[in-house]
């Protein structure tokens, strides 16, 4: 018997991270305009510079969110499948794309605030680096460097019941 389960990743979810990107994005632009000295001093100029380098920081997060919501309403490929030989992870920006069943070493639950993660620990996560894009490949290093795995499903993004998802997966990576 063939297994290719397609799970849709949720289309309504609220984009909370890009809101509050925006918000805090305008409020420091807002905050900057108001603080424009008429004579720079030492302190003005440290001032200044702090507030650019968080107004720098801001867009690029908010750009990041951006992004990520914009793949999430408009990308029809973007779903985590699972086939006889992989799963395949297109769910977000910064997903792995094809994992292997006999890659995966365990599958454990973590608990978030108001929401589960299913992290996938991998036998060699940085296998699953991507080549060439310089951006994807740092946030997938930083993920496997802090919680040791670059797969992180959350059941907000998913559209299925992730203790469910999480027997579906160990039962096919043979675990």
């Amino acid at each position: 018997m063939s297994t290719n389960i397609s799970i849709p990743i949720n289309r309504k979810r609220f984009p909370s991270a890009l809101i509050i990107g925006l918000l805090l994005t305008a409020s420091l632009i807002y905050n900057v305009s108001l603080s424009i000295p008429t004579q720079l001093s030492m302190d003005d100029l440290l001032m200044w510079s702090l507030k650019i380098a968080l107004l720098v920081a801001l867009v690029f997060y908010t750009s990041i969110s951006l992004v990520s919501y914009l793949k999430v309403i408009f990308d029809k490929t973007a779903m985590l499948k699972l086939t006889d030989t992989a799963m395949i992870d297109n769910s977000s920006i910064f997903s792995c794309g094809e994992v292997l069943w006999e890659d995966i070493a365990d599958v454990t639950m973590k608990k978030g605030i108001n929401m589960q993660f299913l992290m996938v620990k991998l036998k060699n996560p940085e296998k699953y680096l991507p080549k060439g894009n310089f951006l994807k490949r740092y946030f997938i290093q930083n993920r496997i460097k802090k919680l040791g795995t670059p797969i992180i499903l959350s059941e907000t993004h998913l559209k299925c019941n992730i203790d469910v998802l999480r027997e579906i997966i160990l039962e096919h990576a043979g675990k």
